[in-house]
C-alpha cells in the first residue's frame, strides 16, 4: 500500500523545559503531518539522516526567532506483505517489480533500485529500499506481521 506524507512541519525543542514537556525528556526534533505527530528524534545527526535518505529539506533556518519551520517535499512509503497463505491470492496479481522488491527484503539481499536504508517500522529498524521518482522518493519495507523480516539491534544503528 502506497501511502503519502507531505505538509510536514518540524519543531526544534531548544530549553529543557520543552524538551521534559514535549519530547518526553529524549526528544529534541519533532516532525507533524498536518498536526499529527510523524515522527521525533533525539540527535541532529538522526533527523539529518532521515531527511537525506527520503529526500526532504527544511524550509527555513529553525536557528531564527521561531523554532518551527515547514519542512520542503514529500516522500512516500510502500509496506508490503510477505508471504502467507493468506495473501497468496493477493500475491498472484502483484506487479512483477513488487514481487522482487518483497522477496529482496525477505532473504535480505539489495535491490538494483538507488540504494538500501535502514527504516523505522512498528518500534523495529529493519531493512528498506529507496526509488528516487520525479513526485518524491519511494521507501518499500516489509509489513510488521512478515515475522521474517530482517529487524537491527536498536543499538547497531548508527545514525
Amino acid at each position: 500500500m502506497l501511502e503519502k506524507h507531505d505538509h510536514l512541519t518540524i519543531t526544534a525543542l531548544k530549553s529543557k523545559n520543552d524538551i521534559e514537556k514535549y519530547g518526553m525528556g529524549i526528544y529534541k526534533y519533532l516532525v507533524y503531518s498536518d498536526w499529527t505527530n510523524h515522527t521525533a528524534f533525539k540527535t541532529n545527526e538522526g533527523l539529518s539522516y532521515w531527511l537525506r535518505i527520503i529526500g526532504l529539506k527544511i524550509g527555513e533556518n529553525l536557528n531564527h526567532l521561531s523554532n518551527t519551520a515547514k519542512i520542503e517535499g514529500q516522500y512516500f512509503t510502500y509496506c508490503l506483505l510477505g508471504i502467507d497463505t493468506w495473501t497468496n491470492k493477493l500475491l498472484d496479481n502483484l506487479d512483477p517489480k513488487l514481487k522482487e522488491i518483497r522477496n529482496n527484503l525477505l532473504d535480505g539481499s539489495n535491490s538494483d533500485l538507488e540504494y538500501n536504508c535502514t527504516w523505522l517500522s512498528n518500534g523495529d529498524y529493519t531493512k528498506g529500499f529507496i526509488e528516487k521518482t520525479n513526485e518524491g522518493n519511494i521507501i518499500y519495507y516489509l509489513n510488521p506481521n512478515e515475522h521474517r523480516r530482517m529487524k537491527y539491534h536498536y543499538f547497531s544503528i548508527k545514525e
